[in-house]
């Protein structure tokens, strides 16, 4: 016995660090409890800690972490750089926890989890989930990350989303049975389990024996896993998971596969897929839209190809799915902002989306061109995007280019101040205001009803020769001044209608 406590009204621990030493008593193979707690009131423990010091811990075994009604501010375990761990019987029910997971796996090559059961876990974060499991990027091809879970029941209800298991590398070997999870969620992928890849390639290989996921949802694909290269079923089934691509299993093999169809019922593609997805997805600009503000009502203006600084801009976004462009999207299989995909993204991409887009439900990104360094070119190429959906992407967007300057019509340079390089933002003319040479000049409201942008609109009795806001090139029409509705002539038909 290391920690007994007994009888006590509350204990708080900060936090337990197990390091390079065994709790194990090894005489006669019989195991010792690290901590036994009875009759304690109120049990508050911030985290459990297991890492390695310098000498190498070649195996880490767990024993019955039963744990109930209790609060965590930091993990329950962590463990980095161990060959071999395994956990045996958890039992976790009305967790409280505020960190992205419970248990946080970095650098380990064999994992084994036998006998847990999971119920009532709270997560405070939008997104988490119960096991993450990283292995490095200078890891990347030294070894295939070796899983095993059995024996599981997990119910993941929550009003957040929480997912079971996160593994973030390439090279991943899981291995599943006897396992049942229900009402996993997931704000991007794999509602249940999500393979995530910091590359365009993931080899991750799974076996599914003797078990079910029932209810699982994520927003983008994989309802119950995503990113799955290498996939066996047996016995198990996938119920009423829900997804836009591939309503059960988001798939990134190269050859198509085909399942048993008995291990499917009820899931839900809103795009495409209702089971598991046949090919990877592909993405590509379908358009940029000038976003022009009139009154409060928002105006999507195409672009054809220049961008200006100070303006903002709507990216439209087309996805290939199953060998299928998409680019017409209903309120069943909304996007929106898909700012949350985005690798890296500069300070130019917008994550909020204005209200009076919140409607729009094709994929877009919002960016607005404030901080470009031309570098003293007149026009330079538009940045490129990079996206992860389950694998990464880059868009081409090589189409675009943005200018140095504005519009010759409608609006002006506006400096910034502070600013040593003269950076300047373009702006259009306000309400009263026009431009016809790179200059806002007001519109009197003696000649002028409306003006805006390169848009002005003369009051009835007055023409011009030419567009243009100066009071010295408007005319009053003295003869027949109410069939003059603010015209733009030009010297004949002046001559011939109203002289």
């Amino acid at each position: 016995m290391q920690i007994l406590l007994n009888q006590f009204m509350k204990v708080n621990i900060d936090e337990v660090v197990i390091e390079g030493f065994s709790i194990a008593s090894m005489k006669n193979n019989n195991y010792v409890n690290f901590l036994s707690a009875t009759n304690i009131d109120n049990l508050y423990i911030d985290s459990i800690v297991v890492q390695q010091n310098l000498t190498n811990c070649i195996t880490t075994q767990i024993f019955n972490i039963i744990a109930s009604e209790i609060q965590l501010t930091g993990y329950l375990i962590k463990a980095q750089n161990i060959i071999d761990i395994s956990l045996l019987k958890v039992s976790l029910s009305g967790i409280y926890f505020c960190q992205e997971t419970i248990f946080n796996l970095v650098n380990i090559q064999y994992a084994s989890f036998k006998r847990l059961e999971l119920e009532k876990i709270i997560p405070q974060l939008f997104q988490s989930t119960i096991f993450y499991i990283e292995q490095q990027k200078q890891l990347y091809y030294n070894y295939q990350l070796q899983i095993f879970y059995s024996d599981t029941q997990a119910d993941l209800q929550s009003k957040q989303n929480l997912q079971f298991l996160v593994l973030n590398g390439i090279l991943f070997f899981l291995q599943i049975e006897d396992f049942q999870v229900i009402n996993g969620s997931s704000s991007n992928f794999g509602g249940c389990i999500n393979f995530i890849s910091q590359t365009d390639y993931t080899q991750s290989q799974v076996i599914i024996s003797n078990s079910k996921f029932i209810n699982c949802k994520s927003k983008y694909s994989g309802g119950a896993i995503a990113g799955i290269k290498q996939l066996e079923i047996k016995n198990s089934s996938f119920e009423k998971c829900s997804s836009q691509i591939g309503g059960a299993l988001y798939m990134v093999q190269d050859d198509q596969i085909l399942f048993d169809k008995s291990f499917f019922l009820q899931n839900k593609g809103y795009l495409v897929a209702n089971n598991y997805n046949q090919q990877t997805v592909d993405f590509e600009i379908d358009g940029i839209y000038e976003l022009i503000n009139l009154n409060d009502d928002n105006q999507l203006v195409k672009v054809d190809k220049f961008l200006y600084p100070g303006l903002t801009y709507l990216i439209k976004i087309s996805i290939k799915a199953e060998d299928e462009w998409y680019n017409t999207f209903s309120n069943a299989n909304s996007f929106g902002n898909i700012y949350d995909l985005l690798i890296n993204p500069s300070n130019n991409f917008l994550s909020l989306t204005p209200p009076q887009l919140l409607k729009i439900n094709f994929p877009f990104l919002l960016w607005y061109a404030f901080d470009i360094p031309f570098n003293e070119k007149q026009i330079i190429n538009f940045e490129p995007i990079s996206i992860n959906f389950v694998l990464q992407y880059t868009i081409l967007t090589n189409q675009y280019k943005i200018k140095n300057g504005c519009k010759e019509q409608g609006m002006e340079q506006v400096f910034l101040e502070n600013k040593k390089n003269q950076q300047f933002i373009c702006k259009y003319c306000d309400q009263m205001k026009a431009s016809y040479n790179g200059v806002c000049e007001n519109c009197q409201t003696d000649y002028f009803s409306s003006c805006y942008g390169n848009y002005s609109m003369l009051k009835q009795s007055y023409w011009r020769s030419q567009y243009t806001v100066d009071p010295s090139n408007i005319y009053f029409c003295s003869n027949n001044p109410q069939s003059c509705q603010g015209a733009l002539i030009n010297e004949d038909l002046w001559q011939q209608y109203w002289k």
